[in-house]
């Protein structure tokens, strides 16, 4: 596996987050994704590489479909971490100076 700041840094992509949203309340398939975020199922598949291969979300197969889901129980545990404290904290100030 992945340093967990490489991963954090994948979370905090736009075009990775979005997916993310879609995720946080259930597990959604893949044409579900594609018509609400307007991108290709093979996009979803290469923004999700990562975090696929790192087991913060999995991918399954069910009726002929393919099936995204999110591992809340470890990301519960990155976002817990010290790492993505000091990101959060980082972002506040930043988006404070901004506004």
């Amino acid at each position: 596996m992945d340093s967990d700041d490489n991963i954090i840094s994948h979370l905090f992509d736009p075009e990775i987050y979005e997916i993310l949203i879609e995720l946080k309340n259930g597990s959604k398939d893949e044409l579900y994704l594609e018509k609400k975020l307007k991108i290709s199922r093979n996009d979803i598949k290469k923004r999700l590489g990562y975090l696929l291969n790192n087991n913060i979300v999995s991918m399954s197969s069910s009726e002929d479909k393919i099936v995204y889901k999110l591992n809340k129980n470890k990301l519960s545990k990155l976002t817990s971490g010290e790492i993505f404290n000091e990101i959060t904290d980082k972002l506040t100030t930043l988006n404070s100076f901004l506004n």
